[in-house]
């Protein structure tokens, strides 16, 4: 299989098995974050407040479970795939049927019933979400020690992300959009099977072609409960990971609102909102230049600084966005596209970049505490 290391070095096969970790992950959320509010609020016709709402409840969700889930792959003994592993191929499977869930065609129930439908669905989506990502992001830890090859993986991550992310853009507006530019509903359902089919698939080639190569330690040295409060504490006392976690979440904000104003343009210029992932697309392949230039800037640099800077860029760029005066024309236009190259740019750059510092994080917290 080609899954030999040797000093550290990580095989071609694995780094590109990594990569398709992203791929499933993103075809997933991808779709679920651009359409899933417009679908409640078009088809089901749930109203915005109640949405959003929703959303702001599963965002302070994740501040709670997304810690219990590090906590417990600590806590628990590893299975027979590994450490991380094991989560992955189990989670894959709700998040398979929980992303189709969320777009149950229902129109025509109760409101009520919506309501519960879109509740429930989404939270079980966002768990099985959280049991799949949390996992993968904290894997190229065991994968290898060596830095600059975990940098590597994270490149390969990044890789997986744009190849789903453009496939996404390109498709789904037209497949979710009539000619009057109106959520075709009832496709919805069939559409989210499908995507999380091709995710489930990407999820097995990554177990597959990976091997959690670091050593770890099978054997309890004294039978620990585990303690919520007593993680977080852990948590917040890792600065470091509190610091990622927080430019995360600009980075998730960022990508959220670059993908609603894609929209917004194409329809407020173009007429045409099945045309938004063209423009999306636009902006995003000139920003792939970025990857081949990450390696180089954290050997350089360092991880940290590679992160922050265009972290930076990408801030200001999506202010201008918002304080230019971006006008229906030509010149708006190109001013616009200019902004999103810029934030896909530091996007691409620093989620390449973060998650090796996530592994970096996970290996201070177990020098600090040696958990």
């Amino acid at each position: 299989m080609g899954n030999e290391c040797k000093n550290g070095k990580v095989p071609l096969i694995s780094k590109i098995a990594y990569g398709f970790g992203d791929v499933g992950c993103n075809f997933s959320w991808m779709f679920v974050s651009n359409f899933l509010m417009i679908f409640y609020t078009d088809v089901f016709g749930i109203s915005m407040a109640a949405v959003s709402a929703l959303m702001l409840f599963s965002r302070f969700w994740d501040a709670i479970n997304d810690p219990i889930m590090g906590a417990l792959m600590d806590a628990l003994k590893p299975g027979k795939r590994g450490k991380f592993k094991t989560y992955i191929y189990y989670g894959s499977f709700v998040l398979l049927f929980s992303g189709a869930l969320c777009f149950l065609p229902i129109p025509s129930a109760p409101y009520p019933i919506k309501v519960l439908v879109c509740v429930v669905g989404y939270l079980i989506w966002d768990m099985a979400y959280t049991v799949v990502n949390v996992p993968y992001g904290a894997m190229n830890a065991a994968i290898t020690t060596d830095p600059t090859e975990r940098a590597q993986l994270s490149t390969y991550r990044g890789i997986g992300s744009m190849i789903a992310n453009i496939v996404v853009l390109i498709t789904l507006p037209l497949l979710c959009y009539d000619k009057d530019n109106n959520l075709i509903g009832s496709r919805m359902f069939i559409v989210a099977l499908v995507l999380g089919i091709i995710g489930f698939a990407a999820f097995q080639i990554l177990i597959k072609g990976t091997v959690e190569r670091v050593a770890v330690s099978h054997e309890p040295q004294e039978k620990v409960k585990f303690n919520y409060f007593e993680s977080l504490s852990a948590f917040l006392k890792n600065k470091a990971v509190v610091a990622i976690t927080i430019a995360s979440i600009a980075l998730i904000i960022m990508q959220i609102g670059l993908s609603s104003a894609n929209q917004i343009v194409f329809q407020s210029y173009f007429k045409n909102a099945k045309l938004s992932g063209i423009l999306g697309l636009a902006t995003m392949i000139p920003s792939l230049i970025v990857i081949p230039l990450v390696k180089p800037t954290v050997q350089r640099f360092g991880k940290r600084e590679a992160a922050a800077a265009p972290m930076l860029i990408g801030i200001l760029a999506a202010a201008g966005i918002v304080f230019l005066p971006i006008t229906p024309d030509n010149t708006g236009m190109m001013i616009y596209i200019i902004l999103a190259v810029l934030i896909n740019s530091s996007c691409i750059f620093f989620s390449t970049v973060v998650w090796a510092l996530v592994a970096d994080s996970v290996d201070y917290q177990e020098l600090q505490t040696g958990k």
